[in-house]
């Protein structure tokens, strides 16, 4: 098994959602289908982040991916009803 079908394998098995974004592009990459469920089925692969999650054009004030260090990590992002107003 290739190692980016174990990791989609790992991930869609979880509950909660998951999403990858690219950290120059804010691109999804990859997302779970928890996380479509989650996101009111409006995440696809090659939306901005920012777009689908947030209505906004910019990326979010504070963002995680400003600032990376150039490393790729992790972060546990919470937040309800993510898409509330966009419905």
């Amino acid at each position: 098994m290739r190692t980016e079908e174990a990791f989609q394998r790992c991930f869609e098995q979880l509950p909660t959602g998951v999403f990858v974004v690219h950290q120059d592009t804010y691109k999804i990459l990859y997302h779970n289908t928890a996380m479509y469920r989650m996101a009111y089925s409006k995440i696809y692969r090659g939306a901005l982040c920012h777009k689908v999650l947030k209505g906004a054009d910019i990326p979010c004030a504070g963002c995680y991916m400003q600032r990376r260090t150039g490393r790729a990590h992790f972060f546990r992002w919470q937040q309800e009803n993510i898409l509330r107003d966009l419905s």
